[in-house]
């Protein structure tokens, strides 16, 4: 039987009774600073006995809406850990390890304190004259609960939930990272799931994308996610036919994910086929105008390969290709510019860089800076896409995704926004609902 340590600190509290007698027997038989310091000593004895150390999922952020999860990899010993991240910050590489120092104190409930300057855990809480609250981050920790198996820990400051699970085996936190890395690259062209159980498919489909769980029965309730070394572990627990399951292994043959408590629970990768998707659509998205949607068609090009979308909203018929079950949007040359503009009309990727709390919008014409449109809802006869990001730019803070679609004139290396017959000259919340 797994034992779960909890502290009770209490409040001084002045009490008059009016009684015979003045003294009543203690309740306890040490006062609460022992018991408060035994407590720590019990969890600090459960930090450090993990022999390979404690995988840690990093969100910050507003908590209702955090950014991550990332791994952290964490090793205690005597009032020291070795950490190290899955995301290059400070300039310290990922997967490198970085020693500080961590404590345990009260303040309304036991605190895990990562104490001395870490330049890894510390970036995403360091102020700046622009960024007064960093990134939402945190180095102080209530701790919720503390076993063995899991320790479950909230920001102090901004209330993410943090989990820290013990690691299984001997790794070399450099070679953890590179797993990682390698698990969200091949995860990155599947995206969207069917939940079987015992091989049963359900109504319900997970899509997979930027550490979010998206539940298709119930598509507002998102349930982040870290990536570890061997599948992917949730912030929280989801409900499946009434048990609670957190943990996914992913079976790379079978492209299959399957719950670690129960293998019956799997979700098996689905992809549309190229004939799946050609037809009418409706195109909806947000403007620099404001709301907008049409009807657009979607005819086959190259087979196997690639589509044509003709719209007004593009001008000119745009190039899609098939990868992978999705709509990949990449910027391309529509031909010469419209009578009363020079240069070529081009369909650009747009990008938001955050630079100390700064937006910076950049439009490009580069054919790595991509865009996918991904089956979020619907069924294989009428599809729904979703099209975001599917490229990072390595930025000050690790990456920073691309959002949006943009029209302009290129002359030379110069670039003009261009509006089309309804003024629109860029877009984001891109949806494309076949009919």
């Amino acid at each position: 039987m797994r034992k779960l340590y909890t502290i009770a600190i209490a409040m001084g509290v002045m009490l008059t009774f009016n009684s015979c007698s003045r003294f009543e027997d203690p309740i306890f038989d040490q006062s609460s600073a022992q018991r408060m310091n035994e407590a720590f000593a019990k969890y600090d004895e459960i930090l450090q006995q993990a022999p390979y150390g404690w995988s840690l999922d990093y969100y910050y952020g507003d908590y209702q809406n955090p950014d991550g999860g990332y791994k952290m990899l964490i090793k205690f010993k005597d009032g020291m850990v070795d950490l190290a991240s899955e995301l290059t910050a400070n300039k310290v590489e990922a997967g490198t390890i970085v020693k500080s120092s961590y404590s345990f104190a009260s303040d309304n409930g036991p605190i895990l304190s990562f104490d001395s300057y870490n330049p890894v855990l510390h970036f995403y809480s360091e102020a700046t004259s622009s960024n007064p609250q960093g990134l939402g981050g945190d180095f102080e920790f209530i701790l919720e609960s503390v076993t063995p198996e899991k320790i479950v820990m909230r920001g102090k400051k901004f209330a993410n939930q943090l989990v820290m699970r013990p690691l299984k085996e001997e790794k070399d936190f450099k070679a953890y990272v590179d797993e990682v890395k390698a698990l969200k690259a091949l995860m990155s062209k599947l995206m969207r799931f069917e939940l079987q159980n015992n091989g049963a498919a359900s109504q319900t489909a997970i899509n997979l994308d930027q550490s979010k769980w998206y539940d298709t029965e119930y598509p507002e309730d998102i349930t982040r996610y870290a990536v570890s070394d061997e599948g992917i572990d949730l912030q929280k627990p989801v409900q499946i036919d009434g048990k609670a399951y957190e943990e996914f292994i992913f079976d790379e043959a079978s492209l299959t994910f399957h719950a670690k408590e129960n293998k019956a629970i799997t979700l098996k990768s689905v992809k549309l086929d190229y004939t799946d998707i050609p037809g009418n659509y409706v195109l909806s998205y947000i403007s620099n105008v404001g709301s907008k949607n049409e009807v657009v068609q979607v005819t086959e090009n190259v087979a196997g390969k690639s589509y044509t979308l003709t719209s007004k909203t593009f001008i000119r018929p745009i190039q899609l290709e098939y990868v992978n079950g999705n709509l990949v949007f990449k910027p391309q040359n529509l031909g010469k510019a419209p009578a009363g503009a020079s240069g070529n009309l081009w369909m650009t990727v747009g990008y938001e860089t955050n630079l100390l709390g700064y937006i910076i919008n950049t439009f490009e014409t580069n054919a790595t800076h991509i865009m996918a449109g991904l089956w979020m809802r619907g069924t294989r006869e009428k599809p729904q896409f979703t099209v975001m990001s599917q490229y990072n730019r390595p930025g000050l803070f690790g990456s920073s995704p691309m959002k949006y679609l943009g029209l302009h004139t290129v002359v030379g290396s110069s670039k003009e926004f261009y509006s089309n017959e309804e003024g629109v000259r860029f877009m984001f919340n891109i949806k494309l609902a076949k009919q």
